[in-house]
């Protein structure tokens, strides 16, 4: 089920357990991640049984997990987020050990199912308009513990090895709440030693999980990872297309949207030829020639859907399905799928479960389909046969111009559909990331002092500047080889 990776630059653990099935890093037919994720709501749903359940999906990886258990239970979920929500109140607390250690929870939605304040019968209150608490929840005045049904929140990860970020959060809602609540933490592998495991039993808090993993020596498998993949530092500028970033790379970029190579430290000149599902890289004897019937530029095609239900807020699993189902009829709709044809869905960062489900329905219309996403984790790549990740693409995040967001193993594809619900670009901002200034400003002004045209073969498609995250994102997927890109936007009600 998984490989150990080397997080890059991380002091406080220097690995990453990366799981071959769950379509994040790797990408994966993802019928195989609905069934692991299924498989893991039946052990939830019969320990369970008659119980009324909170799930919540931490994020970035579980957040996928966290809704597909949502879905098969029937159960209210939301999930942890990083991003910004506006007009809401936040319990934060802190993830140590990633690259990204702030996380927080939207306060307002957990007064709302905790302290009663949601009817069940009544459609939740909009985004960013909580609305009142029922007097009844605080009856007993301000400066009393509040009063609410008994219930029990799930935590719902991808892996958990200490237990100490979901420790913090659930001494923080009982600080917030009082101590009526019970809890439970759901995760696909529990690598928790004795020491952390009582813990959580001594305090009440319950295990389920798919398999039992030992962590102990994969600190010392990640130490032994050669650092000898392909880095692609993806630039914004259509012109620049996606250069290797890496001193180490002695190949320089040939020019080839295809390949990019770099000098292996075990035999010289020898990059990796490896294979991702059905989809082959070009090998090293063809890689500098150019392939029969390939246009010049990409088709590119961007369109918005609307119903999107933000899953950073309390809602319905069932809700959410339905609502995913509507999506996935509407670019049914706009797009010509046809049998047989190798596509990849895309989804980015937070935002999973859409797209594997948009996947799956893609799949039974005789399509062969991968599903993965950009994820926040800066991973060493590797040409090890052993080790998960070969090929990284450093990209700009559509959701922050001023981070920088990262995709693994991209392969050629017959068409590639990106599902996001990051708000349309709007422009460059202060705070856009210093290392992809130069070509920003090289691409605003020429020596003549006016602004350089794109290069014809991408005019009228994207405009770097307005948009870098999307050029920085289609930029990297033209560079793998696949010329049929369309961008669906689902972040409208």
């Amino acid at each position: 089920m998984v490989l150990v990776a080397k997080r890059e630059n991380n002091t406080k653990r220097n690995y990453l357990v990366v799981n071959k099935y769950q379509g994040k890093h790797i990408p994966v037919n993802p019928v195989k991640a609905l069934e692991m994720f299924s498989a893991l709501a039946g052990l939830v749903k019969q320990r369970y049984q008659g119980e009324r359940l909170l799930l919540v999906g931490f994020a970035e990886t579980a957040t996928a997990i966290g809704e597909a258990l949502a879905v098969q239970l029937g159960t209210d979920y939301m999930q942890t987020t990083r991003e910004q929500i506006e007009g809401v109140e936040y319990l934060y607390f802190s993830e140590s050990h990633s690259h990204a250690t702030e996380q927080k929870v939207v306060k307002n939605d957990l007064d709302a199912v905790i302290l009663g304040a949601r009817d069940d019968n009544l459609p939740l209150a909009p985004a960013g308009c909580p609305g009142a608490l029922p007097s009844a929840a605080m009856e007993a005045g301000p400066d009393a513990k509040p009063r609410f049904k008994a219930r029990r929140i799930v935590f719902v990860e991808d892996e958990v090895t200490t237990g100490n970020t979901i420790w913090k959060i659930i001494q923080l809602i009982r600080q917030e709440y009082g101590e009526g609540l019970n809890f439970s933490v759901a995760s696909l592998l529990n690598g928790m030693d004795g020491n952390a495991q009582a813990r959580y039993r001594q305090n009440g808090i319950d295990l389920v999980y798919l398999v039992k993993t030992d962590h102990s020596k994969y600190p010392e498998l990640a130490k032994r990872c050669k650092d000898d993949g392909i880095y692609h530092k993806c630039q914004p500028l259509p012109e620049n297309l996606c250069q290797p970033s890496r001193k180490g790379l002695h190949q320089p970029f040939s020019g080839n949207p295809y390949y990019s190579s770099c000098e292996s430290k075990d035999k010289a000149d020898s990059p990796f030829p490896y294979k991702l599902g059905n989809v082959s890289q070009p090998s090293h004897e063809n890689r500098d020639k150019p392939e029969e019937g390939i246009k010049e530029g990409y088709l590119y095609q961007e369109f918005s859907v609307s119903g999107h239900i933000n899953a950073r807020r309390l809602h319905k699993g069932a809700a959410y399905q339905e609502a995913c189902g509507k999506l996935w009829q509407e670019i049914k709709g706009k797009i010509p799928f046809g049998a047989g044809q190798e596509i990849l869905v895309l989804g980015t960062e937070e935002f999973m479960y859409a797209p594997l489900y948009v996947g799956q329905e893609i799949q039974k219309m005789g399509c062969r389909v991968k599903c993965h996403a950009t994820t926040r984790s800066p991973i060493l790549v590797s040409q090890g046969l052993a080790y998960p990740l070969h090929e990284r693409y450093e990209l700009v995040s559509l959701y922050d111009k001023g981070r920088v967001t990262y995709l693994y193993d991209l392969a050629v594809y017959d068409m590639v559909l990106v599902i996001t619900d990051a708000e349309p670009e709007l422009g460059r901002k202060d705070n856009f990331p210093e290392e992809y200034g130069q070509g920003i400003d090289g691409r605003r002004e020429s020596a003549t002092g006016k602004e350089k045209d794109f290069p014809e073969k991408c005019k009228g498609k994207i405009d770097a500047l307005a948009e870098p995250g999307k050029a920085s994102l289609c930029n990297a997927i033209y560079h793998s080889g696949s010329r049929d890109i369309y961008f669906v936007r689902w972040c409208r009600e």
